[in-house]
């Protein structure tokens, strides 16, 4: 009883101290997609990407019923940092569903004219400015936004001289945003503004490079979840030596106790609360320690050993990286180790796939060499009997005398390198028969039918990484191989493993292409999701090195094209590769049929 009646009075006085209107709520998820559009055509940097921002603890001063109901002590703001812009997860400051969805392309807008070091009170003022300057579609909108939020702002409790001065400020910013005068307001302590964008915090700074000497953590088949919003984060030292003492003072009892570490049973289940105390927790820290059972084993499933690893050709090949920040390169940076499965062995075309090629193969009488038919040529091998006839049912119809067919032979000097992404990620289950790996397998080999088939020049490589000194690149197929049973083995024997550095494999597969002398080279990469490794990669820093690596191809007049399956590919695809330089295929299973009439797209 006392139960209920506690979550009674909960819900009653908390809807009295909440200023939001859930019914018309409107949240990010459903306009991620178009959001992200309309914050690149804007201008913003097309290398962020768009997330939600965790409610961030502003020092200001609540109602008396907002410190009764214990609400109100977190906002939901709007921030952006070099990686991303962060959005509130829900807004419903309004009571009509459209301008709580005005608003949150408003922000996006905002964000996209503010540098990433920016002053928070007259910068967000110039840039609504230059908004309502710059396209009067907005003006309304906006027009219809401000009053209800200062409305609301005329409740806020304020004692302070200073509180009610830079609360005035705010008013008239925001009701004149032309006027660029004001004091400097800092923005932890005025109540949030919510068409504005808020500075990152100082420990939600990109990566530092202390982090890329931290013992690696491998991917497990351990459950994992994920947490939707941007969270705060804060680092500590907790190596300490002085860990280990333990100080027990009892009124009746003074020992000192040391705590030392004894065998036990270590329990790496996954929690189910994990996920739900993350998304409520206002700081997550993060300790440095790596000594536990459960990193001890993903530090060992990190390389295999030398016994069971496949067959290394050569020493490695040095290759540099792209250091966005530095705008420079880190030469020699990258060690790429080709390699040799030693689990491949010649075996035939599978059974499932036979049917498939058979149809392929029927597709592609008009695509091969010197096999292309011309029909009403003036001149030619036989004779059109359509256009004959045509000419003698209207003899006084003007005719242009092309009653012959021909055969032209055609020269197409083209060559292919397929790079194939073979990442662990890729261990990932698809239904109950049929993992992405699979898929890939299936697809590289009708992939490989189609070329072979149409007589075309092509190679075949598989990547995966751990960290920069450990790129591996699988050999499938070379330039100056036949294809055969052989190659067909080495295909089937491809397994996942590891993760995606793209940068230096596409930095190999284009000098390899390089060294081709046809008229024509294409580089198509095969993959399920964006780069990233266990280092500094994860992040803008792997985009932008991908990136640099895509714009050295084409210096080098190679043609990249990237196949995923990836669903948010559309967020960082386009900032890669250009708006027709990818390819997503939204039914994964369908990736076998589909990529090699992509291919034909691409080289008819």
């Amino acid at each position: 009883m006392e139960e209920q009646v506690g979550k009674l009075w909960h819900n009653f006085i908390s809807r009295r101290a909440s200023t939001g209107h859930p019914a018309a709520a409107v949240a990010f998820a459903e306009l991620a997609s178009p959001l992200a559009t309309f914050y690149r055509a804007m201008g913003g940097d097309p290398a962020r990407t768009l997330g939600c921002a965790d409610r961030r603890r502003l020092g200001v001063r609540l109602s008396w019923l907002q410190r009764l109901a214990g609400t109100e002590q977190r906002f939901s703001v709007a921030w952006q940092d070099e990686k991303g812009l962060y959005l509130p997860e829900r807004i419903e400051l309004f009571p009509q569903p459209e301008l709580n969805r005005t608003l949150y392309f408003w922000l996006a807008a905002m964000a996209a004219q503010l540098p990433l070091r920016f002053n928070w009170f007259s910068d967000n003022q110039r840039a609504a400015a230059t908004l309502l300057e710059r396209y009067p579609g907005f003006a309304s909108s906006y027009a219809r936004m401000v009053p209800p939020i200062l409305e609301l702002r005329a409740s806020i409790p304020l004692k302070t001289a200073s509180e009610k001065l830079h609360e005035r400020a705010i008013v008239r910013a925001l009701k004149t945003p032309l006027e660029q005068e004001g004091p400097t307001i800092p923005e932890g302590e005025v109540h949030p503004v919510p068409f504005w964008i808020y500075p990152a915090l100082s420990s939600s700074d990109t990566t530092s490079d202390r982090e890329e000497s931290l013992s690696a953590q491998s991917v497990t088949d351990e459950k994992t979840e994920s947490v939707s919003v941007r969270k705060q984060a804060e680092r500590i030292d907790d190596k300490k030596k002085t860990d280990g003492l333990l100080v027990f003072l009892p009124e009746s009892l003074f020992t000192w106790s040391e705590r030392i570490k004894v065998d036990r049973s270590e329990d790496d289940h996954f929690d189910e609360d994990v996920p739900f105390i993350a998304q409520e927790l206002e700081e997550i820290t993060l300790g440095e320690r790596r000594d536990g059972l459960a990193s001890r084993l993903k530090l060992d499933l990190d390389l295999p050993s030398a016994d069971a690893d496949d067959y290394p050709i050569g020493r490695g090949i040095r290759l540099p990286e792209w250091h966005y920040k530095r705008n420079g390169y880190l030469d020699d940076y990258c060690l790429l180790q080709p390699l040799l499965s030693r689990e491949a062995h010649p075996a035939g075309l599978p059974d499932h796939l036979r049917p498939l090629v058979r149809r392929i193969e029927s597709q592609l009488d008009r695509f091969r060499l010197g096999r292309q038919r011309l029909r009403k040529q003036p001149f030619g091998d036989e004779v059109n009997l359509d256009a004959w006839l045509e000419h003698l049912a209207d003899p006084g119809r003007e005719s242009s005398q092309n009653f012959f067919n021909r055969v032209e032979t055609q020269h197409r000097d083209l060559s292919t390198l397929i790079l194939a992404d073979l990442s662990l990620s890729t261990e990932a289950a698809i239904d109950n028969d049929n993992r992405v790996i699979d898929i890939i397998r299936d697809t590289l080999l009708l992939f490989a039918e189609t070329l072979h088939t149409m007589g075309d020049p092509f190679a075949m490589y598989g990547f995966s990484s751990v960290r920069n000194k450990m790129i591996r690149y699988h050999i499938l197929k070379n330039f100056n191989e036949r294809y055969d049973d052989r190659i067909r083995g080495r295909i089937q024997a491809v397994k996942p493993g590891f993760y995606t550095r793209l940068g230096a494999a596409i930095r190999q597969s284009a000098k390899l292409l390089s060294q081709r002398s046809s008229e024509h080279r294409l580089l198509l990469i095969i993959s399920d999701g964006k780069p990233n490794d266990i280092d500094r990669y994860e992040g803008r820093y792997g985009v932008e090195d991908t990136r640099k690596a895509i714009h050295e191809a084409r210096s080098e007049g190679i043609t990249p094209f990237c196949i995923t399956i990836d669903a948010e590919a559309s967020n960082y695809l386009p900032y890669l590769f250009g708006s027709r330089g990818y390819s997503v295929i939204h039914d994964t299973l369908k990736l076998p049929r589909v990529v090699p009439e992509i291919y034909l797209g691409l080289t008819h």
